[in-house]
């Protein structure tokens, strides 16, 4: 069965199945108070009233009426892990090859990821950082040391 999540803007989210509704109660995206949608009725109902989704022990946001939140633009089931290969992806870009463009890259990707709530991102977002740094003076290195082996040649 897929519900629609009804977010505290009053849009709909999703359809999602009730398997990724679970994942969602246990990330804390969803909470016992928030309102679903069956996509096939269009009944309304708590997400606490759903069979198959379990919520943790003790929610942040116990004992206060508050709808998840999510990002525009959101999609049921993109957790951002698309963004997070391409984030590490621009990281051995920004290390090897162009320490600006993947670096720049890194960052953004890893951004993106972090909207959509992956548990990596921040990860992903320092190591981006990490690499353009080191990259720019691996770069540095290299330079000169081609520049001395070249000095050194023609003497």
């Amino acid at each position: 069965m897929n519900y629609f999540v009804i977010g505290s803007d009053g849009q709909k989210y999703g359809p999602a199945d009730v398997a990724t509704l679970n994942e969602w109660a246990q990330q804390n995206r969803l909470f016992r108070d928030s309102m679903l949608e069956d996509a096939a009725t269009g009944a309304r109902v708590q997400a606490s009233t759903v069979a198959g989704i379990n919520f943790p022990a003790v929610a942040p946001n116990a004992g206060y009426a508050q709808a998840p939140t999510y990002q525009p633009g959101f999609v049921a089931g993109d957790d951002g892990s698309k963004e997070m290969r391409s984030a590490w992806i621009s990281c051995a870009f920004a290390f090897f090859c162009c320490p600006l463009i993947g670096g720049i890259l890194g960052i953004v990707y890893s951004i993106q990821a972090q909207k959509k709530g992956h548990p990596q991102a921040n990860t992903a977002l320092i190591v981006s950082i990490l690499c353009m740094v080191l990259g720019f003076g691996f770069g540095i290195f290299v330079n000169g040391a081609v520049r001395g082996l070249n000095s050194t040649q023609f003497r």
